[in-house]
């Protein structure tokens, strides 16, 4: 949850083991990993006014490899959920 006035570009996930993040067309995250992948559908946002989706941070060379997320515009004043599903 980001409380109002704050912002949601500081959050990240991390995820130990990856190798490379890649996002799809729909903005659907995939961890790819040595032993295999796994996806993530991308964010649902509560107070949505422009959606929101998954955005890679840093070049994937570098490590740790981290997510974050591209909300879109929305009211600051109040309350914002970001739940990656």
């Amino acid at each position: 949850m980001v409380a109002p006035g704050a912002s949601a570009k500081p959050i990240r996930l991390r995820f130990a083991g990856a190798r490379e993040l890649k996002l799809d067309g729909d903005g659907n995250l995939a961890i790819v990993a040595a032993n295999g992948s796994i996806a993530f559908r991308k964010p649902v946002v509560y107070q949505n006014l422009n959606g929101a989706r998954f955005q890679l941070r840093g070049a994937s060379s570098c490590l740790p490899i981290t997510s974050g997320f591209s909300v879109g515009d929305y009211n600051h004043a109040a309350a914002l959920v970001i739940d990656p599903v």
